[in-house]
């Protein structure tokens, strides 16, 4: 069982967030770092280039894994999946494709990559985002074992009570705790008859296989949005989406 523990307005650790001003051409990717417990300092990152293939005022959704001394920022552009690297976690710099464009892959039926996220399973990338076409969203996953060739993509969460409308997967999160041999999926959604949005999680072995067109393997949901979870000090934090994404809030996370 997953529990949440009292919210909290503040967080420990660095992050990184997209934010979008008052024209869609000012959606560009933010940094904050924190400085001295509570004091934040922030700076543009990275803004969208149309010469790198990136839609204007479409970077969006930035999800960063260390590894290995680097910082891999993966990030969607409005339509594709993009990665840009970094040593300090601050500066990054994209990875091109051989003809200089900064999307990795291609979704068939035209559909849109988006909401990325990286976890590394031994020498294996899992790649996990959003594919929307139309009206229909679900949550696909690509794997590499260099970050430039990626497989097929993957259906691995979709339907169940959530369905399969605009807003039944967002901000996928893919999380395992060491002695543990399954995978936990945080899937964002919709609530049933609202418009607000709460975090249903899933529980697999395969981290390939959430549960198609259903619930099987759901464990809980929480009233939260777009779930990131990190461990600090032997103690796990869940930290989400305030209402309106007005901001963030932080609270303990239980494992039972």
């Amino acid at each position: 069982m997953v529990r949440q523990g009292p919210s909290h307005g503040q967080t420990l650790m660095p992050f990184l967030h997209s934010q979008v001003g008052i024209q869609s051409q000012t959606h560009q990717i933010y940094i904050r770092m924190l400085k001295m417990k509570m004091d934040w300092a922030m700076g543009i990152a990275m803004q969208a280039d149309p010469g790198f293939g990136e839609t204007l005022g479409g970077l969006m959704s930035p999800f960063v894994l260390k590894q290995q001394g680097e910082y891999l920022m993966v990030y969607g552009d409005f339509q594709h999946i993009c990665l840009a690297r970094s040593r300090d976690g601050k500066t990054f710099a994209r990875q091109l494709s051989a003809d200089g464009m900064a999307g990795m892959f291609t979704e068939p039926d035209g559909g849109r990559a988006i909401d990325p996220m990286l976890l590394r399973i031994a020498d294996t990338y899992y790649l996990y985002y959003v594919v929307a076409v139309d009206d229909q969203t679900a949550i696909h996953c690509r794997t590499s074992t260099d970050l430039r060739s990626w497989s097929d993509s993957t259906k691995v969460s979709s339907g169940g009570e959530p369905g399969s409308g605009g807003g039944a997967a967002a901000g996928p999160f893919v999380y395992s705790i060491p002695g543990d041999d399954a995978y936990y999926l945080f899937r964002t959604h919709t609530s049933l008859g609202s418009s607000e949005y709460q975090t249903s999680v899933y529980r697999s072995t395969d981290p390939l296989d959430f549960g198609v067109d259903s619930d099987e393997k759901l464990v809980t949901r929480l009233p939260t949005e777009v779930v990131r979870i990190f461990e600090h000090d032997g103690e796990y934090f869940v930290l989400s989406l305030m209402s309106g994404m007005q901001g963030y809030k932080m609270a303990r996370l239980q494992w039972e």
